[in-house]
């Protein structure tokens, strides 16, 4: 049995990266043609590959592709598409910080402020003693 994905995924695709925060997004944004003809390629928030398919109805989906961790390969991935934007200076050696600015900059907009800016302070908390 394949694990659960953990979100946001990264997807890369026709020199693009797209970064979608929640499973109910795939299906609106990826294209099945697309999917079909293998243009994407996606890993999870922990680095594990993705694999997309699509059902009979032409609905897209994805799943972990295997158990296997690719956290560099996404990192340089995100590294590249990130340096590609002159205006996005940000420290290089920290994951936390690079995966923040490719969510900050590639997510979808179709999704609530409210579950991103919950997901954005979970994966930055607050130390204990710090005010609001």
């Amino acid at each position: 049995m394949f694990s659960e994905i953990t979100f946001p995924i990264f997807i890369f695709g026709d020199g693009d990266c797209i970064v979608l925060l929640r499973r109910e997004d795939v299906g609106r944004e990826l294209e099945h043609y697309d999917v079909n003809d293998g243009v994407y390629i996606g890993y999870d928030y922990n680095g594990r590959p993705l694999e997309f398919s699509v059902d009979e109805d032409m609905v897209v989906g994805c799943m972990v592709a295997d158990s296997s961790v690719r956290h560099d390969e996404l990192l340089r991935l995100l590294h590249t598409r990130l340096s590609d934007l002159d205006y996005c200076s940000y420290d290089k050696s920290d994951d936390s910080i690079t995966k923040a600015m490719a969510i900050g900059i590639y997510a979808e907009t179709n999704f609530e402020c409210q579950s991103f800016f919950g997901w954005l302070r979970s994966i930055f908390p607050r130390g204990k003693g710090k005010t609001q």
